[in-house]
């Protein structure tokens, strides 16, 4: 199996060699695991495996990882969301926008809808975001794939709770202090009326309609297969919130229907491959195909343990002197959208982004270097070589424990554990994205006392080739 590998005549690494050994070692097994540290190079992986399997489905964590994959494969089918497209008929319009006029029929020549019907009705091997797979399964053309593979595989459970939940705000006119008993024949409610205003017609209104409609049925049915998983609040708006507090099993069983189940990604724990699925599996941890002595994480004795409501002057201040201690080098700074909006007054020139200006602001890191004070950037970038040598973890990425629905997480049997574990695979992947080859170099340098004590108490849980990468600086 694999003869040809990724189809381009490159020749794999010994990883990946390893890996493909692997797999064919277990094929026929219901679910191949693979724990892969960053810079094994997945996406050439799943081209593999797409290469000897026709009609494989690969499954990315986000949009960035599929276009990268486009990046990789010029011929490879991928599908994302309709607002990524442009419509052809009105090149100023995305396909998201034109399908809404339309009352959500396809105009049958864009590249979206080309794209799907390679994908649902030629079975052509496509690379999805999670996202875009879960919405294709409802076409009527949908048939579960012989192989599926989920590159950052630790990440779908969570995104599975996402999309399985819904909020709703005023014009939705909640009532208040309902019992999660009547949430169903709330939500059914809701859709019944929807529904009328479809059929009255109205285009604008007709699409907006159909839109609720979609998401009140997929929050619809989670409730109503998982009840016991559920919960509901309300915020400080008044807004009622709809979502999962443990994984949505029978979503997620629905989602990963196949023959061949191959979960890839450097943050697979054995929690994350049990709370995917409940059949056989068979799981190895690949050792780092860079030394850990070239992606070094340190925490130096002495640093300021900084946490969110640390002022940014402490925090600006912390980072100077970083730059000072290792000048001249293109620096990452990983930070939250809100931490990082609050900084750029103390760096002229640094860069800052968005969710939606990320994809851009890589471009202009990667052209002219400097200083990113990045936000949402843990995963899906590839800053190798001279493009990144130092990158910055202030603080500690974690959850937002004051949101209602993750404090009814927190109190689960494993609900800290599932939290404290996150944080450290934030770090983990964030060191991962300037380091990407055995010949690669970076330093990553954590100002949270606190990375070590989690290290220290989950100390079992984690890949060998992640501890070996911290040290703590005594000197």
């Amino acid at each position: 199996m694999f003869e040809s590998f990724d189809g381009t005549g490159t020749p794999p690494r010994q990883i990946q060699r390893d890996f493909l050994k692997f797999v064919e070692e277990n094929w026929g097994a219901p679910v191949i695991a693979g724990t892969l540290p960053c810079g094994s190079g997945k996406s050439y992986l799943a081209k593999s495996i797409m290469e000897e399997v026709p009609g494989t489905v690969y499954i990315t964590a986000n949009n960035v990882l599929v276009k990268q994959m486009k990046e990789f494969y010029p011929d490879l089918n991928v599908l994302i969301g309709k607002k990524h497209y442009t419509c052809v008929k009105s090149p100023q319009t995305t396909c998201e926008d034109a399908w809404r006029k339309r009352s959500h029929r396809p105009c049958g020549n864009c590249d979206y809808y080309k794209a799907r019907q390679a994908a649902l009705r030629d079975k052509v091997p496509t690379c999805y975001n999670a996202i875009s797979y879960w919405f294709s399964m409802l076409d009527p053309a949908w048939v579960p794939p012989k192989v599926l593979i989920i590159d950052e595989a630790d990440k779908l459970v969570e995104m599975m709770m996402l999309v399985s939940g819904s909020s709703f705000g005023p014009r939705f006119n909640p009532p208040k202090n309902m019992e999660f008993i009547d949430v169903a024949d709330w939500l059914r409610s809701k859709e019944n009326l929807l529904q009328a205003v479809v059929e009255r017609g109205d285009n604008k209104v007709a699409s907006e309609a159909i839109m609720d409609i979609d998401r009140i049925q997929r929050t619809l049915e989670g409730v109503t297969l998982s009840p016991t998983k559920y919960c509901h609040v309300y915020d400080e708006n008044g807004d009622l919130i709809i979502q999962p507090i443990e994984p949505p099993t029978e979503l997620l069983q629905k989602l990963l229907r196949c023959e061949t189940l191959i979960l890839m990604s450097a943050t697979l724990y054995q929690r994350d491959i049990h709370r995917l699925t409940d059949k056989k599996y068979v799981h190895k941890e690949f050792e780092s195909p860079i030394d850990a002595s070239r992606r070094k994480i340190i925490l130096k004795e002495g640093y300021v343990n900084m946490k969110y409501d640390t002022h940014p002057e402490i925090v600006a201040s912390w980072i100077k002197d970083r730059l000072q201690e290792y000048p001249g080098k293109n620096t990452i700074v990983h930070v939250t959208y809100a931490m990082s909006k609050k900084l750029k007054r103390y760096f002229k020139g640094a860069y800052t982004n968005t969710p939606e200006d990320k994809e851009e602001i890589l471009k202009q890191f990667k052209l002219n270097g400097g200083l990113w004070l990045a936000s949402g950037c843990a995963e899906g970038i590839d800053l190798h070589d001279k493009l990144c040598e130092l990158t910055l973890i202030p603080i500690l990425n974690s959850p937002n424990i004051e949101d209602p629905i993750y404090k009814r997480r927190l109190a689960l049997p494993s609900g800290q554990e599932d939290y404290d574990l996150q944080v450290l695979k934030t770090v983990q992947q964030q060191s991962g994205r300037a380091t990407r080859h055995p010949l690669d170099f970076s330093l990553t340098i954590v100002g949270s006392k606190r990375f070590k004590t989690l290290t220290d108490r989950y100390r079992q849980e984690l890949p060998a080739s992640y501890l070996e990468q911290i040290r703590e600086d005594r000197k």
